[in-house]
């Protein structure tokens, strides 16, 4: 649904990012390696995102690098993940 979410970097925390794009915040679960990379809030940023929609969970996976979305999405393939 979101092939990435370009915006401005608001707060990094456990786990997650939150980008305000036009006024909106919205809450990316990440890996360690996107916050690393992710900078200081405050600066410009993108990442391309997967949207994980089951039952009642509706969240939002981004990541820098279309790479790093790759194989999220493969270990996503993989039955029992």
């Amino acid at each position: 649904m979101f092939e990435y979410i370009r915006g401005k970097l608001e707060s990094k925390a456990g786990g997650y990012l939150v980008i305000d794009n036009n006024g909106i915040g919205f809450k990316i679960y990440t890996s360690l390696s996107t916050l690393e990379k992710a900078g200081q809030p405050g600066t410009d940023i993108t990442v391309y995102t997967h949207l994980y929609f089951r039952e009642e969970i509706m969240d939002i996976y981004g990541f820098i690098t279309q790479e790093e979305l790759r194989m999220f999405r493969l270990l996503l393939s993989v039955s029992g993940i």
